[in-house]
């Protein structure tokens, strides 16, 4: 199932060999200049763009930002865009998942033989996520083509760029919040183990707080994951440490039950046969006598 993230980013766009006005008014001893933000030439050329989903083609919020008309005949726009998009998280390696997320840009009203994008050769830059729980990284970029929205018809296609990249989670957040507590916490129960066995409220002490402390993180932990069918690392490795922990209880058991027929087998020999061992000899007497 997709998880929406959203990524917020700046595009730079550049089309070469647009055509530009130059403005017929000039100041006195100024020579004419390319005038593209005045009133009635800001709006001669726009460059639109949209993301396109893998399976779903939604609109979200794009603006110019900044717009800039070379001398040359070059139109170089900035837009900001903001747009969910659907990204398939695989949290089975939690917490050092990594997920590829993909962004396809493209410029539905237009067919590649009319417009294409081509990918610049500058590298692509990424500030940190706002959260700090992912990295940004493994920036890809390729060119590629899709049918236009309403199918089309034969081999229409759409030009198109395709953004790869990888989050990356920054595990220190899980380790403190779910790790660190259940190591503490096994190891407490492991050193219940090494309590004498004449003190029993100790040892219970030692074996169910940390029980309860490690159900607790279960509970937790399976309250912050999204619901999935495929069980995380994380949660293997939690659910590992309560049966540990369990096996330690049952160490207490055998150890209790242990020592209760010690102190039975020493009462015993300390006060004579019990009436039911008396009445048990007696009858094993009676029949040995009647065979003779």
């Amino acid at each position: 199932e997709d998880v929406l993230r959203k990524v917020h980013g700046r595009v730079h766009l550049a089309a070469g060999h647009a055509e530009f006005q130059r403005s017929g008014l000039r100041s006195p001893g100024l020579p004419a200049v390319v005038t593209p933000f005045n009133d009635q030439y800001y709006h001669f050329w726009t460059m639109h763009a949209e993301v396109r989903s893998a399976d779903l083609h939604r609109k979200g919020e794009s603006r110019v930002d900044r717009k800039k008309v070379d001398f040359n005949g070059e139109i170089t726009q900035t837009l900001v865009m903001e747009h969910t998009i659907p990204c398939q998280f695989d949290f089975q390696d939690l917490p050092y998942d990594e997920h590829t997320c993909e962004i396809v840009i493209w410029n539905p009203t237009y067919l590649q033989e009319e417009l294409r994008l081509l990918p610049s050769d500058s590298p692509l830059s990424t500030r940190a996520t706002s959260a700090g729980e992912f990295h940004i990284q493994g920036w890809e970029v390729q060119k590629g083509s899709y049918p236009p929205v309403g199918g089309g018809g034969g081999s229409e296609r759409v030009s198109a760029l395709v953004l790869r990249f990888k989050l990356r989670r920054n595990p220190r957040n899980l380790l403190n919040t779910f790790v660190a507590p259940c190591m503490v916490a096994w190891a407490l129960s492991y050193l219940g183990l090494w309590v004498d066995p004449a003190c029993p409220p100790a040892r219970i002490t030692l074996g169910s707080v940390p029980m309860l402390m490690l159900i607790n993180k279960q509970n937790a932990l399976i309250g912050v994951l999204p619901l999935m069918e495929d069980v995380s690392r994380l949660e293997e490795w939690v659910r590992t440490t309560i049966i540990m922990a369990g096996l330690h209880m049952c160490e207490y058991v055998v150890v209790e039950t242990a020592l209760l027929y010690i102190r039975r087998a020493k009462d015993r020999s300390r006060c004579g046969p019990t009436v039911s061992e008396l009445r048990l000899r007696g009858l094993t007497d009676w029949l040995t006598g009647a065979r003779r």
